[in-house]
């Protein structure tokens, strides 16, 4: 084999490095081999700590879990042995949440002492003096139930709703007419008046009495938003919960029709599939389409009450459904 002429640096430096692998060669691969075999050591140490963790995790690695307080109660023996059995059970801490009891009173326990009171106190003192010795976190709501609050917030600073009242007025001259009172959903601390303890205006605004239509409609795009097979649609009265001077204007919906699209959602598109009545009564009311019906987009139009003398119209529920039962209305 013929070998190209070199150049005398180039000579020299091939040399060099073919002195540098015989000379030195060794050294370098003894010194890979060794790092190779330290590098398997630890790899073979971290797989055995890793398993080991897993096995016996340390306490920053375990879970926590939620203790509560139901309505502040604690019996101070049963608190000790709960923290003695979590420990046991490989938890590393609780979450301690004082909250309020629901469901059948007769089952509630015996109400414990007010949240942060001197005697609160004192039972958290125990308890961390005993999480302390089996070395559990103790984590801490600090709230008592489930809104922030107690005997020490005023009114004004306590957590708040908007609520909203409307009357009619004749337009085009200027008015001076009081707003009827809101009845707020929840109770709230009352004043001497009646009203609630605390409250104030946010803003008054004039808007312009829209004509009524005919009727209420919804346009519904089925999910996915291709045309499907649908075989029925369900509608609820529901059982609407309002105050009572707003029931007063309330009344379930009686006429109704249903129309379907399977391309947009002009007017143009639909085709009206069905014209019934509700009862009045609540719970599901099932009501066939005609065979074959399909629909990309459904329409529901509102075209009259139970009582024609109410304004305000109430329905709960509305459900587009295939032959397997799926409602594809679910979403919207």
């Amino acid at each position: 084999m013929t070998m190209p002429a070199l150049t005398a640096v180039e000579a020299a430096s091939r040399r060099d490095r073919r002195t540098f692998v015989r000379d030195r060669g060794v050294k370098p691969l003894l010194q890979f081999a060794f790092a190779a075999l330290l590098g398997c050591s630890a790899v073979g140490a971290a797989e055995v700590s890793l398993e080991a963790g897993f096995r016996d995790p340390p306490m920053e690695a375990r879970p926590h879990t939620y203790w509560l307080w139901m309505n502040g109660h604690l019996h101070p023996p049963s608190a000790l042995e709960e923290l003695r059995a979590m420990k046991a059970a490989g938890l590393s801490g609780v979450l301690l949440f004082e909250m309020g009891a629901r469901g059948d009173k007769s089952l509630f326990p015996a109400p414990g002492p007010a949240f942060l009171s001197e005697a609160w106190l004192e039972r958290l003192k125990l308890v961390l003096e005993e999480t302390r010795r089996l070395g559990l976190q103790v984590d801490m709501s600090v709230i008592s139930s489930w809104d922030m609050g107690g005997p020490w917030i005023e009114p004004r600073h306590a957590v708040m709703a908007l609520y909203n009242t409307e009357t009619t007025v004749a337009g085009g001259q200027r008015v001076d007419a009081p707003l009827p009172f809101p009845t707020p959903e929840r109770a709230a601390p009352l004043g001497p008046d009646g009203k609630p303890a605390f409250w104030t205006d946010v803003a008054v605004l004039a808007v312009r009495s829209p004509r009524r239509l005919p009727g209420h409609e919804f346009v519904l795009r089925l999910d996915p938003p291709v045309p499907h097979a649908i075989t029925e649609v369900v509608l609820d009265q529901g059982r609407p919960n309002a105050a009572p001077d707003l029931a007063a204007t309330m009344t379930g919906v009686k006429e109704f029709a249903v129309a379907v699209s399977e391309t947009g959602s002009d007017d143009k598109d639909f085709r009206e599939v069905l014209r019934s009545s509700l009862a009045a009564t609540p719970g599901p009311q099932r009501f066939a389409l005609p065979e074959g019906t399909k629909a990309r987009h459904v329409r529901l139009q509102l075209l009259g009450g139970q009582d024609p003398n109410r304004a305000r119209w109430t329905l709960g529920e509305f459900e587009v459904r295939d032959a397997s039962g799926r409602n594809l209305a679910g979403s919207h």
